[in-house]
């Protein structure tokens, strides 16, 4: 199908045996990747509030075209995994921290969000 001249008007066509799923292109997801299937909240949000990160995410480009990594939290440890968000952060401040422990192995680790002044925000 010529993509550059396609619109939702020209008639679907598929290759013998193609029935327009992923699965008939030999394309699976990627079963062992792991996701945050929680709500996303903002970093404002959780400024001078204590919590246990369980786990992260790094080095993703954002679509502002900046670094980022995002990281799941819960207020309480024993929390059901309903209760767990998600925060997406381009403090390399938080980066180095998250790095840190997975380096050494230390999840969950419970943490405050700061900011310093109007400017960057860091774990303590």
């Amino acid at each position: 199908m010529d993509t550059k001249n396609y619109t939702s008007q020209t008639p679907y066509h598929f290759d013998e045996g193609d029935d327009g799923s992923l699965s008939a292109l030999g394309i699976d997801t990627d079963r062992d990747r792991k996701t945050f299937n929680c709500k996303a909240i903002r970093q404002t949000d959780i400024i001078d509030k204590s919590f246990w990160v369980l786990d992260y995410f790094g080095d993703i480009m954002g679509k502002d075209g900046k670094m980022k990594y995002i990281f799941k939290a819960k207020y309480n440890l024993e929390d059901d995994e309903s209760e767990a968000f998600k925060v997406w952060t381009g403090s390399t401040e938080i980066f180095f921290i998250l790095d840190k422990l997975r380096e050494m192995n230390k999840f969950p680790r419970k943490v405050t969000l700061r900011r310093r002044g109007r400017g960057g925000m860091y774990f303590e």
